[in-house]
């Protein structure tokens, strides 16, 4: 199994070190690590993206991520000569002008029990060293020469809630509202046909599950001292377009 490195500090650029011990350098073709080439990448939030998660907690509305694979070519990520990931400066400032909030790579997370800081992990890859970028949340393994993935849920959904409550304002009521709105006319939507389909039986099931995220009163922020924190921008169609 290649061996992994723990992503450093700092906003992470293709000429920036990833940080941790040096990867295996393998001897043999026979060696060579089974993982595919994946780019650096960085996570991303915004105010008005949220989803209803079913956790160990139950149902739990949480921040809706996407992220930002430092592809060149990809959403304005651009080449650097001699690296295989790009430079993806000018990507995330055209973001943030949409509204996205990026997730320092070294915020502190906990993962398959242990803390981190960083939630980023390069291992050995097909390519060669340090090609194959994931979050800490998954673990690759081999079995039987083929590559498995063991994923850590738990301590992902704990990000999420870190993500809300350490980058994200508190979220406009309006949000929420739309959320709710939403999955019931899904679940109006499926209830109507789940005598007829196996499927719409199973997503019918889901969503009421997921509705009962909303049976839980909402919690007002309280703000404790120090500056107020940053308002969160009014819902409107359109809004929090990739």
């Amino acid at each position: 199994m290649p061996v992994v490195n723990q992503g450093g500090g700092g906003m992470p650029t293709a000429s920036t070190p990833s940080g941790g011990r040096e990867p295996k350098r393998y001897a043999r073709a026979n060696e060579v690590s089974t993982l595919e080439v994946k780019h650096d990448f960085v996570y991303l939030a915004h105010p008005l993206r949220y989803d209803v998660i079913l956790t160990d907690r139950g149902a739990e509305i949480l921040p809706s991520l996407t992220y930002l694979e430092f592809q060149p070519g990809l959403a304005g990520v651009l080449p650097v000569k001699g690296e295989m990931s790009g430079d993806p400066s000018f990507a995330i400032v055209n973001k943030q002008n949409k509204g996205w909030m990026v997730v320092p790579d070294d915020f502190e997370c906990v993962a398959f029990g242990e803390r981190r800081r960083g939630y980023r992990h390069v291992y050995d890859a097909r390519g060669g060293p340090d090609m194959h970028h994931c979050s800490v949340w998954e673990r690759p393994y081999s079995v039987g020469g083929q590559t498995m993935v063991q994923t850590d849920e738990a301590g992902y959904h704990q990000f999420l809630r870190d993500v809300a409550e350490r980058v994200l304002p508190p979220m406009d009521p309006n949000v929420r509202r739309g959320l709710e709105a939403k999955l019931r006319e899904m679940h109006r939507t499926s209830a109507s046909a789940r005598t007829r389909s196996y499927s719409a039986e199973n997503a019918c099931s889901m969503l009421e599950k997921k509705l009962k995220a909303f049976d839980v009163p909402e919690v007002k922020p309280t703000i404790s001292g120090g500056r107020a924190p940053k308002a969160a921008p009014k819902a409107s169609p359109g809004d929090a377009d990739a």
